[in-house]
């Protein structure tokens, strides 16, 4: 019966699938709109708006952003017309889901105005050019149920060159696209909705085969984005951070060898992992591969204190991306991670840094790639 209907209903999902495809960005947008989940695409966010001649407005997520003291410095810099909060309370991926359970019309509609109800400042986005850093998000799903086009940015973890998964539709034909996207409500991401007008990446060429022919595709080297910038633009992204003391540390640290550790949360790749489990596999990184004395930069979802399996270590805030090592012109002798493409940024004489099948079959973990979010 239901092969019956999606054949009858071919020809009506094939015309509102190239609708979507044809449809314009607002002509009356106000200005440009990111919207920023992490550190690393505030970081570029910024970055943006210092190259732009129109300022843009900015969109942050409290999930992984939370410095009061960020925040001030971004009003204060300047660069962006209006600064909006995005309270986000959902945990993981299926908490979106609920929001993207639709079939008919007023369905959706009702959907819409939940998360309108939820999460109001999402409402501006209406009257704004859209850049989404992770559309596998509540801002991704509201603009999908909204049937708002954007412009789709890297949100550095490579996913476009390494997952395996995440572009679940490729080799199925226009139509059968078209029936799960309108039919059965599925949220296309990563570069497959019919929304997406762009694909900025910041690290390896995707593979041509698994993206749209219609999808505009701007590789934009990582490298170059940040050498490009001026002595003042590394200061003030420095200042905008709170982090303007790695200077005096990159002074201090000059003809010493220092090791870095960049950690991740392990439980996204083994959900059996444990906070004993994850402590011991980077104290074992630390002493196999380790030299002289420890920092240690925590990931923005890692909530695993190692002040006591690194004693005499020094601790890197969180909230600001790695990538500012690099601009700080901080040196190590050793960068150290499990997984991790901020480790590509940041000056070392030697970095030991794992592929994803690499690193699970050294550690034992299960390696489920589970780490869209």
């Amino acid at each position: 019966m239901r092969e019956i209907r999606d054949a009858l209903c071919q020809p009506v999902f094939e015309m509102h699938y190239k609708r979507l495809l044809r449809m314009n960005e607002n002509p009356s947008a106000k200005g440009d709109l990111y919207i920023c989940d992490t550190p690393y695409h505030l970081l570029v966010a910024i970055i943006k708006a210092m190259q732009q001649g129109q300022k843009p407005s900015l969109m942050l997520s409290n999930k992984f952003i939370r410095s009061r003291k960020i925040i001030q410095n971004l009003k204060a810099s300047g660069l962006f017309v209006k600064i909006y909060g995005l309270k986000d309370r959902t945990k993981n991926l299926m908490d979106y889901m609920e929001y993207h359970k639709y079939r008919w019309l007023s369905r959706r509609t009702d959907k819409k105005k939940k998360m309108e109800q939820d999460f109001p400042s999402l409402r501006v986005v209406a009257s704004q050019r859209v850049f989404l850093f992770n559309d596998t998000t509540i801002a991704g799903y509201y603009l999908q149920l909204l049937q708002k086009p954007y412009h789709l940015l890297e949100d550095g973890r490579n996913n476009y060159a390494f997952a395996k998964d995440v572009l679940r539709l490729r080799g199925k034909n226009k139509w059968v696209e078209a029936r799960d996207y309108i039919w059965h409500s599925r949220h296309l991401s990563m570069g497959q909705s019919p929304l997406v007008r762009s694909l900025e990446v910041h690290e390896r060429v995707p593979s041509f085969r698994y993206m749209k022919d219609e999808l505009p595709l701007h590789v934009v080297n990582k490298e170059d984005m940040f050498a490009n910038l001026s002595n003042e633009q590394k200061r003030m992204l420095l200042q905008i951070f709170d982090a303007s003391n790695l200077v005096e540390w990159g002074m201090r640290l000059k003809g010493k060898r220092c090791t870095l550790l960049l950690t991740q949360p392990l439980k996204d790749l083994d959900p059996t992992m444990t906070t004993e489990r994850q402590q011991e596999i980077y104290l074992s990184m630390v002493q196999e591969y380790g030299a002289g004395a420890l920092f240690v930069k925590l990931h923005p979802r890692d909530k695993v204190s190692y002040d006591s399996v690194f004693p005499g270590a020094h601790f890197l805030p969180a909230d600001f991306p790695a990538e500012l090592l690099g601009m700080a012109e901080i040196s190590f002798a050793v960068v150290l991670a499990g997984i991790s493409t901020a480790a590509e940024s940041i000056p070392a004489e030697k970095k030991i840094v794992f592929s994803l099948d690499d690193f699970c079959r050294k550690y034992e973990l299960q390696g489920e790639e589970t780490l869209l979010q």
